[in-house]
């Protein structure tokens, strides 16, 4: 029987839309712990790692039609719509059960932390898999955790509080603050 599932642990990706404190349901689906992997285009030896166990995956499990979908994504052609995405490849990882959340010390993170967020890097651990179900044949990942290892510029829309937080001598005369 071909093999289905390979795990991969990518070194040195970005994280964005991390949901991994609580499950979030999406579009009806059941709920689930999610991030999407971000994978910068000059970093061509993880993309190649990726698109090689991709590659090998096809070719155990699919042999004579089409996938219909693949985790595995283009973010100039897939999400052309938010730059975040540009000069990056991506995946988005799922998992029904609860995934490590580790810093760059080897501790856990402490549930609900907001040590981790959009933007920040790190590691991720990941099973790419073939399945072949009602819905088409395709590759996707399951998410087994991922470790921080360094702060980036925020990717969602919430800010630290030093660059909202300000003291008297911020105000003009007329009581009104300027935070450029």
């Amino acid at each position: 029987m071909a093999n289905t599932n390979k795990k991969l642990v990518l070194l040195n990706v970005r994280f964005n839309y991390v949901t991994v404190w609580e499950p979030q349901a999406f579009m009806s689906d059941e709920p689930k712990y999610s991030v999407c992997i971000m994978v910068s285009k000059k970093d061509t030896e993880t993309i190649a790692l990726i698109q090689k166990t991709i590659d090998e995956l096809k070719a155990e499990n699919l042999k004579t039609s089409k996938l219909s979908r693949c985790c595995w994504r283009d973010g100039d052609v897939d999400r052309s719509d938010n730059p975040q995405f540009e000069g990056y490849m991506f995946i988005n990882a799922k998992t029904k059960i609860k995934p490590w959340v580790y810093g760059k010390d080897k501790m856990p993170i402490a549930q609900g932390s907001e040590e981790i967020y959009s933007g920040c890097y790190g590691m991720a651990s990941i099973n790419i898999y073939y399945y072949d179900n009602q819905f088409g044949k395709g590759i996707s990942a399951s998410l087994n955790g991922i470790q921080k290892l360094r702060d980036g510029e925020r990717l969602d829309s919430t800010s630290a509080p030093g660059n909202d937080l300000v003291t008297m001598s911020d105000a003009d005369d007329s009581g009104f603050f300027d935070f450029e």
